[in-house]
């Protein structure tokens, strides 16, 4: 932890120094409807719909409850609009840190934050990097009447960011998972380009 939390730093001194030498935009828009984006998401059996569709500001694109509304996940989606190889970590992490802290109500700190490894993010995604965080005592307007909320983030290059937040009042969810949760947990993935091409 202490190690990815020295990369991590290292990483946004980097791009600030880098941002002295040349200023770069964020080329990730935030999307209102999955038609726009593509991701695909599966609903199984355990998961229900849910209508909630922004909150606290932040575009809600797809939601569920599970096991008979002991938590929530919802998907938030960002668009890559443009982003470099050069810059695209350093725009994600902007992405990252903003919404993480909307959603959150308050800011995070770098600490926060875990780095998934990269094959377990194509793996299970079909993405290329992410991160996620926990927090406990969100105070949102976007957590409204949770206690704890686990936020993640899925990248893919000439895709976009995947924001997928579980909320719940009960943290044995996260400690103590039931088939039911990895169930949700896969609840989407990114799609291939070769079958955006078909």
């Amino acid at each position: 932890m202490k190690k990815f939390s020295a990369v991590l730093c290292g990483i946004f001194a980097a791009s600030f120094i880098f941002a002295e030498v040349q200023q770069f935009n964020v080329h990730y828009e935030p999307v209102t409807a999955s038609s726009s984006f593509d991701v695909a998401f599966i609903q199984y059996d355990c998961m229900k719909e849910t209508s909630v569709r922004r909150t606290g500001g932040v575009p809600v694109v797809q939601a569920f409850t599970a096991e008979n509304g002991l938590y929530e996940e919802r998907f938030t989606l960002f668009e890559d609009t443009g982003s470099s190889s050069a810059t695209r970590k350093m725009e994600y992490l902007s992405v990252v840190m903003e919404y993480a802290a909307m959603v959150a109500g308050r800011k995070l700190p770098v600490s926060a934050f875990k780095a998934f490894e990269d094959k377990d993010i194509a793996e299970g995604f079909n993405g290329d990097f992410g991160h996620t965080c926990f927090v406990t005592e969100p105070n949102s307007t976007y957590a409204g009447k949770y206690d704890y909320m686990m936020i993640d983030f899925f990248c893919k290059a000439g895709q976009g960011i995947v924001m997928r937040t579980i909320l719940t009042n009960d943290a044995s969810i996260f400690t103590e998972p039931t088939d039911d949760f990895v169930f949700v947990y896969h609840s989407f993935s990114f799609f291939d380009n070769q079958e955006l091409f078909w």
